[in-house]
């Protein structure tokens, strides 16, 4: 009989993220696997474009100001006529 892989997100972090919910209600429409997906592209990115402007001569990263609820991301980009944000 084969033995149960351990899980590759703990169980603790699942829970943590239903937050008491109904783990049914992950699948609806604007539930917590919307959110998860939303998060986890924002994240990808904006590290992809830290990664591009790490990479432009004179120019600095993005940063973020804020919590992940309500953040602003703000851009500096030096250029010819300088600082820009």
């Amino acid at each position: 009989m084969a033995r149960r892989k351990a899980p590759y997100i703990p169980d603790q972090l699942l829970d943590q993220l239903l937050a008491g919910a109904d783990p049914r209600t992950a699948f609806d429409p604007n539930g917590l696997l919307d959110g998860l997906k939303k998060a986890l592209a924002e994240r990808v990115l904006n590290a992809e474009m830290d990664h591009h402007l790490a990479n432009e001569p004179g120019c600095q990263s993005a940063f973020n100001i804020g919590s992940s609820a309500g953040s602003v991301q703000v851009v500096a980009v030096a250029g010819a006529h300088g600082h820009m944000a």
